[in-house]
């Protein structure tokens, strides 16, 4: 502890649990008591046990008041073994259920569909995927591009703006088809 118990450090498999809600693992956590900050380092894994997320990443920061976890450089998230999401700098408000980043991002889902986004906001309760710059590569191979778009993760819906789709060459039983 240092500065007369306000900061608390542990090091070599620290874990910090926070109301049966919240677990972080890390090789050194700090928490701060007075501004109620956790800041993990080396190894993290958060795990919102309420929302079936995982979040690893070298290093992360969780405000205990506004209950939002920040990380820092890359950073992968595991939603309900359903959903994972690669991105880095990313924000996850746990009160409201979002998840964004500004930064280039990659979705994969639980049957082979692939998005790539230049930045998203996915809003939990309703499966829902906003981004820009979209490239979206289905489990067929079938490819759509748009400037902007929101995917129905749960249904498969996808709404978008300047849309482009590139089916697969084979997809009526003709390889030769334009």
């Amino acid at each position: 502890t240092y500065e007369e118990g306000n900061i608390i450090v542990g090091e070599k498999g620290a874990e910090a649990k926070i109301n049966g809600e919240i677990e972080i693992y890390a090789d050194k956590i700090t928490y701060n008591k007075n501004n109620q900050i956790i800041i993990a380092e080396g190894n993290v894994l958060a795990i919102d046990i309420l929302n079936n997320i995982r979040v690893n990443s070298n290093k992360i920061n969780y405000n205990r008041i506004k209950n939002v976890i920040n990380s820092l450089d890359e950073t992968f998230f595991n939603i309900e073994n359903k959903y994972q999401i690669t991105s880095s700098d990313v924000y996850y408000n746990i009160n409201e259920d979002i998840i964004f980043s500004k930064k280039e991002s990659i979705v994969k889902d639980n049957i082979n569909n692939t998005i790539k986004l230049s930045s998203f906001k996915y809003f939990n309760k309703t499966q829902t995927l906003n981004g820009e710059k979209i490239e979206l590569e289905d489990n067929d191979k079938n490819k759509y591009f748009l400037s902007q778009g929101v995917l129905k993760l749960e249904n498969y819906e996808l709404l978008g703006k300047d849309i482009q789709v590139f089916l697969r060459k084979d997809i009526y039983g003709n390889p030769k088809n334009e």
